[in-house]
């Protein structure tokens, strides 16, 4: 079985053959502005393909995604937009995340005797210089009850 390939001057010819109207213009700028649907970054197809089916939803399903990017490649710089958009999109550095010994020390305690945890849970020491930044359970007043705090109380 054969497969006719279309050669990169047939998409070409289609794209300089589309004529931009308002409308579909309109239609363009809505999809992307209201319904946030930027084509840009590691979603960019995905983006573009709902791009087309809200203009298609409009009304203009005659619109290829080659007319689409043609047309974002006119009016924007699209390898700005997304040098932009991947800097946009580092990570940010991650901590260690410990509970405050102080605060919860006696609750873990509890909950090995209740054998709710396993008995060789321990709460890793904070990192050193890391303050909590929380008032310790004695020099503050409870604020709500807890089912371990209504246990304590008995």
């Amino acid at each position: 079985m054969a497969v006719k390939r279309t050669s990169n001057t047939n998409s070409r010819q289609q794209r300089e053959q589309f004529q931009w109207t308002a409308e579909t213009e309109a239609a363009l700028f809505s999809a992307i502005l209201l319904h946030g649907l930027k084509p840009v970054g590691i979603a960019k197809h995905f983006r573009m393909a709902a791009i087309l089916d809200v203009m298609g939803k409009a009304g203009f399903n005659h619109v290829t995604a080659e007319a689409v990017w043609a047309k974002l490649d006119q009016l924007f710089n699209m390898e700005a937009v997304e040098a932009n958009e991947v800097v946009r999109a580092r990570p940010r550095k991650s901590a260690e995340f410990s509970l405050p010994r102080r605060e919860f020390q006696a609750i873990v305690n509890e909950m090995k005797k209740e054998g709710n945890i396993s008995a060789d849970a321990v709460l890793p020491l904070p990192p050193s210089g890391s303050g909590s930044g929380i008032a310790s359970r004695s020099s503050r007043s409870s604020t709500r009850s807890t089912p371990i705090a209504a246990k304590r109380r008995k």
